[in-house]
């Protein structure tokens, strides 16, 4: 399933929520069968839920609903608890947390079919007023390789932890092993051929600045990737 829209912390990339067709709802707190856990005195075991349905106008929403203790923040107004609010393009929820580290318990909700350029705080998003037909589907290619990156991942890691607990680690396929070990190179070819190809799109892209030509390409810097 392709990921239409991202919950993404600000302070560390590697916190976010994303949401394809497919999904229902996540959960966001400090019980550890949430879908993202934050492990922080401030953050309740069920903080907040972000649940995916249909607008009025038939158009795919996440809405957010909080039931924690302590509160969340909609773009600096406080959610009332309980209640269903719908998230927009370029929404920061702030969730509670001790002073300095705001930026990590910050989170910006992206719809990817939306994006547009000039973020809140400084972050850029790019979107379907900017960017071309096929530098939108270049984006979503690059999502669905990540996903199946990360997919060829946490299934390696299960198979080594699964022979670990069992006193197996030894003996472990190695036939299985070189399969998810192709799989994984194949699809980190892919993926890197993908950046490599929107890169030369958004270096030809007429109606971006320089500036925002250089934040998108720094996010697509694969220049100091030599692991294959």
């Amino acid at each position: 399933m392709a990921i239409w829209a991202k919950l993404v912390s600000k302070g560390d990339p590697q916190r976010f929520l994303s949401f394809d067709n497919s999904t229902k709802s996540l959960t966001i707190g400090r019980s550890p069968d949430s879908s993202l856990v934050l492990n922080d005195m401030h953050i309740s075991g069920k903080h907040l839920t972000l649940v995916q349905g249909y607008s009025q106008a038939g158009e795919r929403c996440i809405s957010a609903v909080d039931s924690s203790s302590n509160g969340t923040w909609l773009d600096g107004e406080r959610l009332a608890s309980d209640y269903p609010v719908t998230l927009r393009h370029g929404n920061v929820i702030l969730l509670p947390s001790d002073e300095g580290l705001q930026h990590l318990f910050s989170f910006v909700f992206i719809e990817f079919a939306k994006e547009i350029k000039g973020g809140a705080e400084g972050i850029t998003i790019v979107t379907a007023d900017t960017m071309t037909k096929d530098e939108m589907e270049q984006w979503r290619k690059i999502d669905k390789l990540h996903a199946r990156l990360t997919a060829e991942t946490s299934r390696l890691a299960a198979k080594v932890y699964s022979a670990q607990d069992n006193g197996q680690f030894n003996l472990i396929d190695e036939q299985n092993l070189k399969e998810s070990n192709e799989h994984m190179r194949v699809a980190i070819e892919d993926l890197l051929s993908k950046m490599k190809e929107t890169s030369l799109l958004i270096s030809s892209h007429t109606s971006l600045t320089k500036e925002e030509k250089e934040i998108l390409l720094d996010r697509l810097d694969v220049k100091e990737i030599n692991f294959l």
